[in-house]
């Protein structure tokens, strides 16, 4: 395209036409499909623990 425009002293827009089929090339070979994500609450039964008791937590806290 640069040499032809060089040569020619004129803007080469023949790619033009191509372009819509090459960004529709370069999706399909980059497509994913993204995980599926739980939206369910988790189930937790009163046994179940999130954290042990006592255990120390950060802070953001500004006045420590």
């Amino acid at each position: 395209m640069v040499a032809q425009e060089m040569l020619t002293g004129q803007e080469s827009v023949e790619w033009v036409d191509d372009f819509h089929r090459i960004v529709d090339e370069v999706d399909k070979k980059f497509q994913r499909n993204p995980p599926e994500l739980c939206l369910d609450p988790p189930k937790l039964s009163e046994k179940d623990e999130l954290l042990p008791e006592g255990t120390q937590m950060a802070s953001r806290d500004s006045n420590n």
